[in-house]
């Protein structure tokens, strides 16, 4: 599997959200941890969630991604794909830096990606002159996770917008709101990228010299200015041990998620498993 093709699900995620799963990702089995984990604290939400995390023995990025359920949900069911993307970003941050940023500019040229309510899409220049694609959450509380398949969203020109004058009619709008989330329309459609709930980023996670961020102009992911290299993993769990498989239960709230989202789509960013929850990480 090339570079492109690893990067191709998450490549228009937010910057920060993407330098966590990046950093995460180099350690499986902390990914799987952090899943079971969160099965076990399901009541636990915004600061609540982060700070029980850092006090369990997370690194930093997990304790990000711990307000993100459904994102952990699918490292954690994609286990595989998530080990292949820590090797590429441990062996090459650039590289794959460079990929993200080539799977943007084809989502930008086929018209899939553009700022919206939910997010801020800007063309910046590095230091180095280098052209790269930023992208931040519209509204720095509320971070809203693009849904999109991978296979068409680079390659798919968007749909044509036709505009029909109707006569006014009366018109009922619904509104839902996950349990840990943001209120929202049912689903935001811009070109070939869906929003759902939106998840609110408590205080906790708004110390940008805490969590790493990508640094396009570096070619890596960085951490209070310096390069990033992801800290030994050793938890320190409360009654807690550390789980070598992932198992969510039938009634999981994500799992609903998961049916939808890009990353469970048939095609081979994720290999070619057929029993990816029977893998199991072998702590070493």
């Amino acid at each position: 599997m090339s570079v492109d093709d690893l990067v191709a699900p998450i490549a228009l995620y937010p910057d920060q959200l993407l330098a966590q799963i990046l950093t995460a990702s180099t350690n499986a089995q902390e990914v799987l941890d952090g899943g079971n984990w969160l099965l076990q604290n399901q009541n636990l939400k915004g600061d609540a969630v982060t700070n029980a995390a850092k006090q369990a023995g997370f690194s930093p990025s997990m304790q990000y991604l711990v307000g993100f359920p459904q994102v952990v949900d699918n490292m954690c069911q994609q286990i595989d794909w998530t080990s292949g993307l820590g090797q590429a970003f441990q062996a090459d941050q650039k590289g794959v830096m460079d990929a993200i940023q080539r799977k943007r500019m084809q989502a930008q040229q086929t018209g899939n990606l553009k700022s919206s309510p939910q997010m801020t899409v800007d063309t910046k220049k590095a230091d180095n002159g280098q052209q790269y694609v930023e992208i931040k959450p519209a509204d720095p509380k509320v971070v809203y996770v693009p849904q999109y398949n991978p296979v068409t969203i680079y390659n798919t020109p968007a749909p044509t917008t036709v505009v029909v004058t109707q006569p006014a009619a009366t018109t009922t709008t619904t509104t839902t709101q996950a349990s840990s989330g943001v209120s929202t329309g049912s689903s935001v459609a811009i070109g070939l990228l869906s929003f759902g709930v939106g998840m609110a980023i408590g205080s906790a996670m708004h110390h940008d010299d805490y969590y790493p961020y990508p640094a396009w102009g570096y070619g890596g992911v960085y951490h209070g200015g310096h390069p990033y290299y992801p800290p030994p993993y050793h938890p320190a769990y409360s009654g807690y041990h550390p789980a070598y498989g992932y198992h969510p239960p039938s009634n999981y709230q994500w799992n609903q998620y998961n049916k939808n989202v890009n990353v469970n789509v048939n095609n081979n960013y994720y290999g070619n498993s057929t029993a990816i929850r029977s893998i199991h990480v072998i702590r070493t």
